[in-house]
């Protein structure tokens, strides 16, 4: 796996850090330079900056569960949404 710098990538919608993408072969993925969260691999480096850029969440309560499920606290959660996601 080899980090590669993207300026296409948002910041990381659960603790506001930096994103790096990163080569898995011929897979493309997404992953947070502080927290460790990332975005499933894709075929192509297009498909996974889209992947990572979208903020899927229709309601405050899908994301905080979510985010929650992933094991980041709810203010942690309430502290990413008030730096505007989801979008």
């Amino acid at each position: 796996m080899a980090a590669v710098s993207d300026g296409s990538l948002k910041n990381c919608p659960f603790c506001g850090a930096r994103a790096e993408m990163c080569v898995y072969g011929r897979a493309y993925g997404a992953v947070c330079g502080s927290c460790g969260a990332e975005a499933m691999p894709r075929p192509s480096r297009g498909e996974a900056v889209a992947a990572w850029n979208r903020r899927a969440y229709e309601k405050l309560e899908e994301a905080v569960l979510d985010w929650q499920l992933r094991g980041y606290s709810k203010a942690e959660c309430l502290r990413a949404l008030e730096r505007g996601m989801p979008e």
